[in-house]
Formats: structure tokens, sequence, C-alpha cells
């Protein structure tokens, strides 16, 4: 896991957990344990994908692309201001580089995630 501007984030393909919380992003580290996002814990179901027991969901896009699901997907992590902060800050320092990096982890592992599951429609 890793820190930007007081915010706690899921190394890639991984996902925070406290307690009953299971999520990406949250705003303290205390207590949080990593644990593995599963690419087969996936499944499709009533128009959503679902892991966790339904405590994280993602919409299936009709006719979506590859782009679309995985532009979505780091969405969920990242906001686009998020995004152009990283690319733009990459140089500035060492945490700035990790950040960085690992939101290009981030986008490799989604590239799996959305290349996998749309082969199962």
């Amino acid at each position: 896991m890793f820190t930007i501007s007081n915010k706690t984030y899921a190394s890639a393909g991984n996902l925070l957990k406290k307690d009953k919380w299971i999520g990406f992003s949250c705003k303290t580290s205390d207590g949080i344990v990593e644990i593995p996002m599963i690419i087969d814990d996936v499944k499709i179901k009533n128009g959503m994908f679902i892991w966790n027991n339904g405590r994280n969901q993602f919409p299936v896009i009709p006719n979506g692309t590859y782009g679309e699901y995985k532009k979505g997907l780091i969405n969920k992590i990242f906001s686009n201001d998020d995004q152009i902060a990283l690319i733009l800050n990459k140089d500035f320092d060492k945490d700035s580089s990790i950040a960085f990096e690992e939101m290009q982890k981030w986008r490799e592992f989604f590239s799996i995630f959305v290349k996998t599951k749309l082969n199962c429609f």
C-alpha cells in the first residue's frame, strides 16, 4: 500500500481491508491490511462485475470496449485530476515517482483484468 497526500491506496492487484470494510483507498492507514484481488473470483451478475461478495462492483458496459473498461476501473481508484497530477509530478520527488509507478502498476493489472473478463461474455 502507498500514501499520496494523506490518502492510502492499495498496491496494484490488492484491496485494502479494515474490519468489514474493503476498498481501493481510504483516508487512514490505521488498522488497514492489504488483501489480494483475485481476478478469477470476480463474477459477472445482473450486469455488474462483482467481487468481495458484492461489496465491490463495476457495471458491465453494453458493447463496451477494452479502453472504456480500463479507464472506468482506473477511475475507481484515481480521479482524472489525480492521474494528471501524478503524471505531471512524477519527477518532482521520490514519493511522487513511487505514486506514479504504483498508478502504472494498476493500469497493467486492470489491463489483464479486462482482457481476462472480456473473454467471459
